[in-house]
């Protein structure tokens, strides 16, 4: 069946979310913020290794970007007449560039499926003809950018590809067997691998790619695993160098020797190639507990390797949130308790937790942290780590949640298109706080329970051997266990994956009836939202999170593209079919609709039982290496066929916007770290944003870009000279414009407490551009300012639109007065087309106890000053000054009176 490639292009005005984190950030200690500086920037460094796992033409697509990007000196709009392309041909590169550096290749992070540019090979040879660099840059990669298929990651074939398997000679999975058999043999780790195969005298033989800075023999000797089979140092040389250059520096700024650790394992382990050095960084790590910093970085998820067992690259520095962290240890302290209510708990056996658990649960670390740097190819929400078994048995694991990535859920613009319009209100003011608890309990519970029975040496296990546990499943003594060498991605293969994350959905969906568990984060029979009322979410949540995932299953390749939406498909559908009626699917053909239904009624009796019970099977095949039983069972209960296929195609024909993250960024100014927001109100500052977060040889960080400096903040106490220009654009030095260096005077700034102010009762509020207000408007520019306010540019994050900011000063009267006559306007005025009213209204409130109260306008034009109006034709003057005399007698006749004559304060609407 040929799939038509608009399927394939990135949906225009895709969702936008900031990871903020600058309060948190700026509580930092100069030490610790040259700490998570150095960090990110080792994390960036490896955005180029994830790019040459996704596609051999990835790192090229980035090399066109950034050659187009300097081409027109980041003035983006130019390239329409020099390339003599539309502005919507320039709209639609821009949405794949910045859906490209988002995903960090061209296929999807989520889903894997690949995405092209919704442009011809014509317009994009138009595009390129700027320079000669950028032709050059297209010529190399014009063909695989374009074409479908293939359709997504996967083993490499005629409808798929993999990074894990470069080069022109396609592995076949037999072969990737003989590969993993002969690492198993010579305890080669696999994670931070990749696999080329070459043909020598007509016979194949592969090349075992090794990422390592350092080149040549490994230090162990070990060059060879077979006749056909060699190790080769050096894969991602540079970028492994250049990380270890970043860590080594951020040494410099440790807070424990915990931390100097582990970063001096992982600098050994990237520099050698050692994965037994980055497992025992692994072990340092988690003993860094409660960090400040926190800091996750290597070959970490095998999600996307299509044989399940290599793992992308992948980084987060993120800031621990104290406040949500204190709230997260309580849960913590009671998660024994909880692991007692799981389905293969037995009473008396174990401390009640039963013998497929282990006998002392160590209770983790679990931290809020705001995320710095996600290097990734999706911004995930939340982290437990390590992967290796045998260390979160002896030494442990971290759960991190990702705060600012969670708050991206509590979005009411997300179309919803599978729930009952009757129950949608419900839904979406209780489906983010479903998702941030059964991430907690996912992490946590999911993830942390389990024992892997094992001879972990010839003759020594970790079980009874003699009298083995008894099965739940069938009541028997179980028959299989993990033998010597073996760990759970090795048996389980592909499998392992989409198995280990839909039990630990299972776990947080199983328990999420249970009241104590809700208490602890302030849900109950009486709160505002109750714990049933999150109950039943959950279950929509199962259906439409079921449904939605269809759109990451290949129908060509009758494969998924992520583990966690086939997770999610499986669950829906054992529901679907074991859950005696508690959820059902409603499906109009004629209307090509889907909606999901539960039976509150039935959900303890008939739901629950049922989500146990599958919950139980796959822990026990878990724990018993009982691959085959697991495969049986699992398998099926993911196949889309019959009326799935059906749901698939409609789901399909409703394809939901990709999100896009903007990221911070850091800077050194001499003996301090700046930290910088993008500022976005076009598609072309978004792209902007995801360049500034890829600090590569590529990349140079225009001075535009960065948070400018208010000077409030600053430690000198010294007055700026009175001739100091002040909130206008000033010249750098190339001559071109740069942002505000300060919006107002400095003694407008000052706190009502400080000595130095000029009038101790009228003071403005300090307004940083880049900055958001009220978790909702992202300040881009200054307006103007008066004798009692303010004036701001800002998009409104929520309606996508600008907006005019009016921040009154202080005292509070000046905003209530304010407020007052608006509202006698808008109740006495008959006719107020002609006048602007406000819209909205918050308060921003002072360390003083003090608030300055914000009104809310529409962004309007320039005033009808004279240097305007010289440029403006005649007929549109007659027209404003008849518009304006309306609505001056509109005021007149309700009794009003405006005493401002000058044409400032009259201004055009932009159309």
């Amino acid at each position: 069946m040929s799939v038509p490639k608009r399927f394939f292009t990135p949906l225009p005005g895709t969702p936008i979310h900031q990871l903020a984190i600058k309060p948190i950030f700026d509580a930092l200690k100069p030490r610790e913020k040259f700490y998570a500086h150095y960090c990110a920037r080792a994390a960036w460094h490896g955005s180029r290794i994830i790019m040459r796992q996704v596609s051999p033409e990835s790192p090229y697509i980035f090399d066109f970007i950034m050659d187009l990007y300097h081409a027109c000196n980041g003035k983006w709009d130019t390239l329409v007449t020099q390339c003599n392309i539309t502005s919507e041909e320039l709209e639609r590169f821009l949405e794949y560039a910045a859906m490209f550096l988002c995903n960090l290749g061209n296929f999807y992070g989520e889903g894997d499926q690949k995405f092209i540019p919704n442009l011809t090979a014509e317009t994009l040879q138009r595009l390129s003809s700027i320079s000669k660099k950028t032709k050059e840059s297209l010529d190399k990669i014009i063909g695989p950018l374009l074409a479908v298929p293939p359709f997504n990651l996967g083993y490499p074939g005629k409808s798929a590809q993999s990074g894990y398997y470069p080069g022109t000679e396609l592995m076949s999975q037999k072969e990737i067997a003989h590969v993993s058999e002969a690492m198993i043999e010579h305890s080669v780790g696999p994670e931070n691998t990749r696999v080329r195969k070459l043909i020598k005298d007509g016979k194949p033989t592969y090349h075992l790619l090794q990422a390592s800075a350092e080149t040549g023999v490994p230090t162990n000797g070990l060059h060879e695993l077979a006749n056909d089979i060699s190790i080769v140092r050096g894969d991602h040389s540079l970028e492994m160098s250049k990380i270890c250059s970043d860590l080594t520096r951020a040494k410099e700024y440790v807070s424990n020797s915990r931390q100097t650790q582990f970063l001096e394992l992982y600098i050994e382990s990237f520099s050698t190639g050692s994965l037994e050095a980055y497992q025992e960084s692994q072990k340092a790590w988690v003993m860094d507990v409660s960090a400040r910093v926190e800091n996750m970085m290597g070959f970490i998820e095998s999600y996307r390797d299509p044989a399940g067992i290599r793992s992308e690259w992948e980084a987060m520095i993120g800031i621990s949130d104290p406040g949500e962290t204190s709230r997260l240890k309580r849960f913590v302290e009671s998660s024994t308790f909880i692991i007692r209510q799981l389905p293969w708990a037995v009473d008396g056996v174990n401390d009640g937790k039963g013998p497929f658990e282990k006998s002392l649960f160590e209770a983790p670390d679990f931290t809020s942290v705001h995320a710095l740097a996600v290097c990734g190819s999706v911004v995930f929400e939340a982290a437990n780590l390590p992967n290796f078994e045998y260390i979160r048995e002896t030494c442990g694991f971290k759960n991190i949640v990702l705060a600012n990535r969670l708050s991206a859920n509590n979005n009411p613009n997300l179309p919803m298109p599978w729930v009952d319009p009757s129950e949608l209100k419900h839904f979406r003011k209780s489906t983010h706080l479903v998702r941030f608890l059964t991430t907690a309990v996912h992490e946590l519970v999911g993830h942390g329970t389990g024992i892997l029975l094992s001879e972990t040496a010839p003759g020594i296990y970790n079980f009874d051997q003699e009298n083995p546990p008894i099965s739940p499943l069938n009541g028997k003594a179980v028959t299989s266990h993990y033998l010597p060498g073996q760990t759970w991605t090795s048996v389980f293969g592909n499998l392992a994956g989409t198995v280990e994350e839909c039990r630990a959905i299972l776990v947080s969906e199983y328990l999420m009836d249970n009241k104590d568990l809700l208490c602890i984060f302030g849900y109950t029979n009486t709160s505002e939202i109750t714990a049933d009322d999150l109950l039943y979410t959950t279950y929509l949540n199962i259906g439409v999170d079921g449904l939605q995932a269809l759109e990451h299953y290949n129908f060509e390749n009758e494969a998924w593209g992520q583990v966690h939406h086939q997770a999610h498909f499986s669950i829906m559908k054992h529901l679907l079919q074991d859950g005696g009626g508690v959820i059902h699917i409603s499906h109009d053909p004629n209307t090509s609709t889907l909606t999901v239904h539960i039976d509150r009624n039935k959900i303890i009796s008939h739901g629950k039982p049922s989500l146990g019970g599958y919950l139980c099977r796959l822990h026990i095949w878990r724990c018993t290496a009982d691959i085959s039983s697991c495969k049986e069972f699992y398998e099926p209960m993911c196949a889309v066929e019959g009326i799935y296929e059906q749901w698939r195609q409609i789901v399909c024909s409703k394809p939901r916007p990709r999100w896009k993250f903007t990221q911070p960024n850091t800077f050194v100014d001499g003996e301090t770290v700046e930290y910088g927001e993008i500022r976005y109100a076009s598609q072309r500052a978004v792209w902007q944003m995801g360049s500034l977060t890829l600090p590569t040889k590529f990349l140079s960080i225009p001075r535009q870009c960065r948070q400018p400096r208010i000077h409030y903040q600053m430690t000198d106490t010294e007055t700026p000279p009175l001739d100091t220009v002040f909130g206008d654009f000033v010249k750098n030095e190339e001559e071109e414009y740069d942002v505000e260096e300060l919006a107002e005077p400095w003694h407008r700034y000052r706190t009502q407490d400080d000595p130095k102010t000029t009038d101790d009762q009228y003071v403005h509020y300090p307004i940083r551009l880049g900055e958001v207000l009220n978790e909702r408007y992202l300040v881009e520019h200054k307006l103007g300012f008066g004798g009692g306010s303010t004036v701001w540019m800002a998009l409104d994050l929520r309606d996508k639109k600008n907006v005019a900011l009016k921040v009154m000063m202080t005292p509070a009267e000046w905003g209530e007065n304010e407020i007052r006559i608006q509202d006698e306007i808008i109740k006495n005025v008959h006719d107020i087309s002609h006048l602007v009213i406000y819209t909205a209204t918050f308060f921003l409130p002072r360390d003083n106890g003090s608030r300055h109260r914000v009104l809310v306008y529409p962004l309007m034009g320039p005033c009808i000053d004279l240097p305007t109006l010289e440029k403006i034709p005649m007929a549109t003057r007659m027209s404003a000054a008849r518009q304006l005399l309306e609505s001056i007698a509109s005021l007149h006749q309700a009794g009003i009176l405006h005493r401002g004559k000058q044409t400032i304060f009259y201004s055009l609407i932009i159309s």
